[in-house]
């Protein structure tokens, strides 16, 4: 029987300022360890977490982010997972203090790193877009909308592109602030 939880413990040094009044950026490096049931399995591996955010003016903005990190996997009980993610997103306002919309654009990489039963772990690359629009009532209600498009790319042992898929998903909501 696996133990039911996992530790995971990272130690991260960086920097993070303005390198003009309109960019600012945050960069960490560390050290990751992710103990996978009671013991069951340990990995260390380097991790990293950045960000950096240009206001083009006064009603577009652009980020970029990046991270790595250890996780359970999603997929296989007794398995886990080291993702790495890089993403680009721009925000610009349309109506000053009304309505916004966002753009962005997000990679996604999880490789198994440790799995129970053998042949049951794969890698998966997975891209994502989106398109939202925002509107505010006024300061305590706002709706917004969103489309997003993902494709998900598998590979490794046993399965090869068995799990691939697309999906298109649209959201609609209500957003109460106080």
């Amino acid at each position: 029987k696996l133990a039911n939880n996992s530790s995971g413990y990272t130690v991260s040094t960086g920097i993070g300022s303005h390198l003009t009044e309109r960019i600012s950026y945050r960069a960490l490096l560390g050290w990751s360890r992710f103990e996978y049931a009671k013991g069951l399995s340990n990995r260390d591996n380097v991790t990293y977490s950045l960000s950096a955010n240009w206001k083009a003016s006064d009603t577009l903005s652009i980020m970029l982010l990046g991270s790595s990190y250890y996780q359970p996997s999603e997929v296989y009980y007794g398995s886990s997972m080291m993702v790495s993610t890089i993403g680009l997103g721009v925000g610009k306002s349309l109506v000053r203090g009304k309505l916004s919309a966002t753009l962005d654009l997000t990679y996604r990489h999880e490789e198994t790193q440790y799995q129970t039963l053998a042949g049951t772990g794969f890698d998966e690359d997975i891209i994502t877009g989106r398109v939202g629009l925002n509107y505010n009532i006024n300061r305590f209600v706002s709706l917004f909308g969103r489309v997003e498009y993902q494709t998900t790319m598998t590979s490794g042992q046993n399965y090869g592109s068995n799990f691939d898929y697309d999906r298109f998903r649209g959201t609609l909501g209500l957003r109460l602030s106080y």
